[in-house]
């Protein structure tokens, strides 16, 4: 039986039972309901199943498929850049593009501290008293905490580098729950974060003004879903 006839008697019968309020009706609409979900559930499975097919689908045919279901690469604001004018020079080269503007945001921040007065550089650790590696203690993570933490993630944000996005990790949460577990109440323990949770996928948002300008960009870094369990 075709989907859409399915559709359409489910439908029709709901209506009746509304309309009439009969338990007759009633009864044929969820005895019918079941068969709907059974009908539909087969349905994408079979679909699922020929677009991650093997033998149909050729490894790149199926990771595209992979970043269209999952969203792994899907993004509310998309920013395409032709041209970008960089020290007086012309670039158009996307990767030469990247490059430049990976360069310039990393030169924001010695660039301002440069622009301030001798006084005004000194050494924010000058004024830090001793640390104290016993000053807090935080309890061991548990996997209630970190599943918690999962699953009231919203489905659309945004992945960070590794593109693993919060859709997959609710699906495979409790196959490295284990694993997440270990690395965080260590992180706990050491006091440190690992140097892969701190890689971001960086993202040049336009503001305003010429657009082949680097000054009229803001970057937005994208961090591992991972690192945001963490920090929760």
């Amino acid at each position: 039986m075709e989907l859409n006839k399915v559709v359409i008697i489910k439908n029709e019968l709901y209506k009746k039972w509304k309309c009439s309020h009969n338990p007759v009706d009633e009864k044929k609409y969820k005895s019918y309901l079941r068969i709907f979900k059974k009908v539909t559930l087969a349905a994408q499975t079979a679909y699922y199943r020929e677009k991650f097919d093997t033998r149909i689908n050729t490894i790149k045919q199926s990771w595209t498929n992979l970043n269209k279901f999952s969203s792994l690469c899907k993004s509310k604001t998309t920013t395409k850049i032709e041209k970008l004018i960089y020290n007086n020079e012309e670039i158009t080269d996307p990767s030469e593009i990247t490059n430049k503007l990976n360069t310039y945001f990393c030169s924001i921040g010695p660039t301002l501290v440069h622009s301030l007065k001798p006084c005004e550089q000194s050494d924010f650790k000058n004024y830090c008293p001793p640390t104290n590696k016993h000053s807090m203690f935080c309890d061991p993570i548990t996997s209630d905490e970190i599943v918690r933490i999962i699953h009231n993630f919203s489905n659309n944000k945004a992945p960070g580098n590794d593109n693993i996005s919060t859709k997959i990790l609710k699906e495979i949460s409790d196959n490295i729950m284990l694993p997440l577990i270990y690395i965080f109440n260590l992180s706990f323990m050491t006091g440190i974060v690992p140097d892969l949770l701190k890689v971001a996928k960086v993202i040049p948002i336009y503001k305003k003004g010429e657009k082949h300008l680097p000054g009229n960009y803001r970057p937005i870094s994208l961090l591992s879903i991972s690192d945001k369990i963490l920090k929760n």
